[in-house]
């Protein structure tokens, strides 16, 4: 795993290529220049702290990247999001879980889960598949606390708000089948009218289109995403934070820590409907209270959508409403 990978001696070799974007890097974040294997995947597909991904690696040069990334470093490889312009430099830094070789025909089925972060400095093999030189990114921390804290109990709270929101969309939407329902009735009685009065018609058959369907599934809305997002990016986070930073004004008031704190900034972003954009910014930022002002930001700006949806859909119903008084 990651402890293991931090503590191979790579060789010297490392130190050339691009000495003085690499040093820049590694003072400014304290840490050395490490060997990676990069896996290649669509910037669409970026994946935050804490999350999971499913692979299944067929081809002889990812099957022999994920060999050295085994024997080699330890299980940990990189995710290179390719943009337009190349591989993006800030990438999540994976830890395989669990993998199932089932020979070469069948490939590698793998699960892996982003436990770290780090700016890629240098491509050193592209054949048969992609090695880098990369400096892992720790976040900048604040002076104190207290800032942090509250704007986190301001995305915590429109999180909350976001899913009462969802709610409702779902009910209304709920109450939409419910009149479909209604008028499918309505469908089927004028059907019977015509067979009681038309002896040469036809039986009437089962229509699918008028079977009732149920919806069992259980609705996993914006907070139990965040949740479950928290839960993970806290329980898998390697930087193994040693310092807390105390709060100036703290008396009565349960705080975060800087490990909460940081779980929550990754959580905030794992929510469906989150801008891939957004997503990549909050990668890319390694400045906690940044990250954390960036989430409280994209969570009002889907709070405000959602708020627009509302206000349409009830506009729609006045509307058909006023249609059907008409009509009748």
């Amino acid at each position: 795993g990651m402890s293991e990978w931090r503590d191979i001696l790579f060789n010297s070799n490392l130190s050339s290529g691009r000495p003085e974007l690499r040093e820049g890097i590694s003072a400014e974040v304290g840490q050395l220049p490490r060997e990676v294997t990069v896996l290649p995947f669509p910037c669409d597909e970026v994946l935050l702290q804490g999350e999971t991904k499913e692979l299944h690696l067929y081809e002889e040069r990812f099957t022999k990247l994920f060999d050295k990334c085994i024997n080699e470093h330890s299980g940990v490889f990189a995710m290179g999001l390719i943009s337009d312009s190349g591989i993006i430099q800030t990438v999540p830094l994976c830890e395989v879980e669990t993998y199932n070789n089932m020979g070469d025909e069948l490939g590698i089925f793998v699960s892996a889960r982003v436990v770290g972060r780090a700016a890629l400095v240098d491509i050193t093999n592209q054949v048969p598949y992609i090695t880098g030189v990369c400096v892992e990114i720790t976040d900048k921390m604040p002076v104190n606390l207290d800032l942090p804290n509250m704007v986190a109990g301001n995305v915590e709270n429109t999180i909350i708000q976001i899913s009462a929101l969802e709610q409702k969309l779902k009910k209304d939407s709920e109450g939409d089948n419910d009149r479909d329902s209604k008028m499918r009735d309505k469908m089927l009685r004028y059907k019977l009218d015509a067979i009681f009065y038309d002896d040469k018609s036809p039986k009437l058959e089962k229509d699918e289109d008028l079977e009732e369907v149920s919806d069992d599934e259980e609705f996993f809305d914006s907070n139990d995403q965040f949740k479950f997002a928290y839960q993970n990016a806290l329980f898998h986070d390697t930087q193994g934070y040693q310092f807390s930073t105390p709060s100036l004004d703290t008396e009565g008031v349960d705080q975060r820590d800087v490990q909460t704190l940081t779980a929550l900034s990754w959580a905030a972003f794992c929510v469906d409907n989150m801008d891939i954009s957004f997503r990549i910014q909050a990668l890319d930022c390694d400045d906690l209270f940044d990250r954390i002002k960036l989430a409280s930001y994209t969570l009002r700006e889907r709070k405000a959508e959602l708020e627009s949806n509302i206000k349409l859909r009830k506009k729609v119903d006045i509307d058909s409403k006023k249609d059907e008084e008409e009509a009748s």
